[in-house]
């Protein structure tokens, strides 16, 4: 059997080797060899065979065969055997599982078949001088300046993922990832799952344990908020080429919210600064979520509470009610208005009176914990995520 060692290498790993090997039917030789890069083992074992099953490919060669284990990071190796109804083909086993397979210069091969072995060290078949070759630790391929540890890459902000090859989902996952003090607060590009972009947020790793912070406004320094157009809020306020020049006036915007919140269960907890007296509170929802643009970015929520620093409820509706995004130019609701001293942009309920409290209001107000309302002087929407992402 053939293996076109250098392309197979390539394939699964993503690094080439610096010289080209010829192809080559030893077994022994090319396990010395691909040992030398210490990135894969090719063994050979008594009675080493495949057994029909849904993992059994019939492949051209054995490269096509890497080619698929390299697709899946539960691929552990592949079982290869010649396939006797093509010439020069193969069959090849994807093993989620490791074989009970010993490498030793005694193994002969079982009518040519051979196990290879991905990635994570193995003690490779015999040297030719008859002696046992020495076990290989073969580190992640990391990307984007991670830190190979063993089996895993350890990713710097705003990266994430098995090799650190994609951006942070939410702030939460680069804290899970251990960036868990304060000094690496600051703004990162983040791409949930259903995101065909990444776009700029403010993280809070230190004392938020990880929250994704979408929205911050610090009245004395905003510009209106209640009279922009439905666009404007659908796409954000005080963001700029990913970047975020005052970074206590922004919204990411309606449409990364709800991307945001889509891929996993998050709550949100609404802290509010007022005017007068310098007072704080804190209002939590749980499974909070906002829909898409077809549902007017629909409001809901399961369940609402305080702790320390009790706040009112500003959304006033409950749980089992739905409430709709409305602008001036966009009205569900006809709650907002564009008028001065009438309420702006923001989410209402069914109920007349548009009975509800909008941080987009110009000034903005939100009720303390016996719903009496006062004006704020700044308000912050800190989401953390309370599951694993829905994908995973």
């Amino acid at each position: 059997m053939e293996i076109q060692t250098e392309l197979l290498i390539l394939l699964l790993t993503g690094f080439p080797l610096s010289h080209t090997i010829a192809q080559t039917t030893d077994t022994t030789s090319l396990s010395s060899t691909i040992e030398d890069v210490g990135v894969y083992h090719v063994c050979q074992a008594p009675a080493l065979g495949i057994q029909s099953s849904p993992n059994v490919l019939r492949s051209r060669s054995a490269l096509e065969c890497g080619r698929q284990c390299s697709q899946s990071a539960q691929c552990r190796g592949v079982t290869v055997c010649p396939d006797r109804g093509v010439d020069g083909g193969v069959l090849c086993e994807i093993k989620e599982v490791m074989p009970n397979v010993l490498c030793s210069h005694d193994n002969q091969p079982d009518e040519g078949c051979y196990f290879m072995k991905k990635d994570d060290g193995y003690i490779a078949p015999s040297s030719p001088t008859g002696q046992p070759a020495q076990s290989v630790t073969t580190e992640m391929p990391c990307q984007n300046g991670g830190t190979a540890d063993g089996d895993r890459c350890l990713c710097p902000l705003p990266y994430a993922g098995e090799t650190c090859n994609r951006y942070m989902r939410d702030c939460t996952e680069g804290f899970d990832n251990g960036h868990q003090t304060g000094s690496s607060d600051g703004e990162y590009l983040i791409q949930p799952l259903t995101s065909p972009a990444p776009f700029v947020v403010m993280c809070e790793f230190g004392y938020g344990h990880g929250n994704t912070q979408p929205l911050i406004r610090l009245y004395q320094n905003s510009p209106p908020w209640s009279n922009k157009t439905w666009s404007d809020y659908k796409n954000g306020l005080g963001i700029s080429n990913q970047q975020i020049p005052d970074r206590e006036c922004y919204f990411i915007g309606l449409d990364k919210l709800h991307q945001l919140l889509d891929q996993a269960n998050y709550s949100i907890n609404v802290f509010a600064m007022y005017d007068h007296g310098g007072q704080k509170t804190a209002s939590f929802y749980m499974d909070f979520n906002i829909g898409n643009e077809s549902s007017n970015y629909e409001l809901r929520y399961n369940r609402f509470f305080t702790k320390e620093d009790p706040g009112g409820n500003g959304f006033h509706y409950s749980p089992s009610e739905s409430t709709s995004f409305s602008s001036y130019d966009h009205q569900p609701t006809n709650c907002a208005s564009a008028s001065a001293n009438e309420k702006g942009a923001g989410w209402y309920g069914p109920h007349p009176g548009c009975y509800s409290y909008s941080v987009f209001e110009d000034p903005p107000y939100w009720p303390l914990a016996d719903d009496t309302a006062q004006q704020m002087e700044k308000i912050l929407f800190n989401v953390h995520r309370d599951s694993d992402f829905y994908e995973d």
